[in-house]
């Protein structure tokens, strides 16, 4: 949060758990007219995962992937932008090999079947690394959400990728608002 608003940035943090529900660990409501409001008040609300009340099994950690990929459409963002420590979605593992190629752009309806090559972390994580977060990035773009999986040591890249310009990142095209 300081970052961010040492950036400028005027932010609003969110605890998750007050205004969030799973059941079986899926997000299955969120008290969106804060967000909203805070919104159109022209601030950011902030949050991230975090523990959630679940219905079914008392409590549930939630990856902010997950609640991005479902607020996301709910509020009619035009894009989500997913931060990592690598360039984006890579053929291979670009951490085990310097060969790897960067997948600079993928349509939604192709997610599927590169998810099944993408590792998932390789330590504990409710993400399910890489690959949870691209399975989150489809379910947003299948409802016409454009998604960026860019590098956060590259803050800079932020700017080029609101500015709808090509850069080092995976864009996920979404599924088009007609279709």
């Amino acid at each position: 949060m300081s970052i961010l608003c040492d950036h400028g940035v005027p932010v609003v943090p969110f605890a998750s758990s007050s205004f969030m529900l799973a059941r079986s660990g899926r997000l299955c409501k969120v008290e969106l007219a804060p967000v909203r409001r805070f919104l159109d008040l022209g601030l950011v609300p902030l949050f991230g995962g975090d523990l959630v009340p679940d219905l079914e099994q008392g409590w549930r950690v939630v990856s902010a992937d997950q609640m991005a990929s479902w607020i996301a459409p709910r509020i009619g963002a035009a894009m989500i932008i997913y931060g990592t420590d690598v360039d984006g979605l890579y053929a291979s593992d670009p951490k085990a090999s310097e060969d790897a190629r960067l997948i600079e752009s993928l349509h939604y309806d192709e997610v599927g079947r590169v998810a099944r090559f993408v590792l998932g972390s390789g330590k504990p994580d409710v993400t399910a690394g890489m690959r949870g977060k691209l399975l989150e990035a489809q379910k947003a773009a299948r409802k016409g959400v454009k998604v960026a999986i860019m590098n956060l040591n590259r803050p800079q890249d932020l700017h080029a990728i609101l500015d709808g310009r090509h850069g080092r990142w995976t864009t996920i095209f979404p599924r088009r608002k007609l279709e």
